[in-house]
């Protein structure tokens, strides 16, 4: 499917969990997109081109970072205050 949550810029390629016994579902995208935040409408379409229809949407209720924020690696010789 296809994604849009900002209407502003055009649906982007997505994939569409249903959660099991729940109206909710979880989306993944396929591309990192910035700006998605709680409180946002998500809204699915059947394609991501101009004749593309309205599959549903819902309303962004938590997000999580695409990948791991990265951990600073004490390297060996690296000066660092007394504790």
């Amino acid at each position: 499917i296809a994604v849009r949550v900002r209407s502003t810029r055009p649906p982007v390629p997505a994939l569409l969990r249903p959660h099991t016994g729940s109206p909710a579902a979880s989306v993944e995208f396929l591309n990192e997109e910035e700006g998605v935040s709680p409180g946002q409408a998500c809204v699915f379409y059947d394609s991501a081109g101009p004749a593309a229809r309205v599959l549903g949407g819902g309303i962004i209720r938590k997000t999580r970072p695409a990948l791991p924020l990265p951990t600073m690696a004490r390297a060996p010789g690296l000066a660092t205050s007394p504790t």
